[in-house]
């Protein structure tokens, strides 16, 4: 499990979750929402 984060060009931040297989490197699931809390 993972998360990434970005910003658009209009400031919104982007944040996915990310779900890989450690053995294949397989992504099993990806969730992408622009409201998520980014905690620092």
């Amino acid at each position: 499990m993972d998360f990434m984060s970005d910003s658009l060009a209009d400031g919104r931040t982007l944040r996915t979750f990310n779900v890989l297989d450690d053995y294949s490197r397989e992504g099993l699931g990806i969730e992408v929402d622009y409201r998520c809390p980014v905690s620092e």
